[in-house]
């Protein structure tokens, strides 16, 4: 689940979500509870949520409450239209991999889709995805 526009999470759904995905600010805005640290808050809910964070890349804290920080991939950016949505669906298509590598795998994809205009022309095939990995030393 994806809490956009950000808001207050109530408790009943929290229970029922597998994973959430959130920016910081919709982070804050559904879990906060006057927390001010993304870190603090992934904590609280260990593997349950998985927090972008733009240019600084992602994070989620396991079940065994092991943090798992995934850096952005530092590309020219054009236009940022869709990277979020680029992401979370990248995310759930390596879902299976486990977090921590599907989240290596939609940094790359968001990454990718920030290079040229628009959203789905700037979306890579999974041949532009595994050279674009392989370029980057993954």
């Amino acid at each position: 689940l994806t809490p956009s526009p950000a808001g207050a999470i109530p408790p009943e759904l929290a229970r029922r979500v597998h994973l959430f995905l959130a920016n910081e600010h919709e982070l804050m805005a559904g879990f906060g509870d006057g927390e001010s640290d993304w870190r603090a808050l992934l904590a609280r809910w260990p593997g349950r949520i998985v927090v972008t964070r733009g240019g600084e890349g992602a994070a989620h804290v396991d079940a065994q409450g092991t943090l798992h920080e995934q850096p952005a991939f530092r590309v020219p950016v054009i236009d940022t239209t869709g990277a979020g949505d680029a992401f979370a669906a990248a995310l759930a298509v390596h879902w299976a991999l486990g977090i921590p590598r599907a989240m290596r795998l939609a940094c790359a994809v968001a990454a990718l889709a920030v290079r040229g205009f628009g959203s789905q022309s700037t979306l890579p095939t999974q041949r532009e995805l595994q050279d674009f990995l392989e370029r980057a030393g993954a």
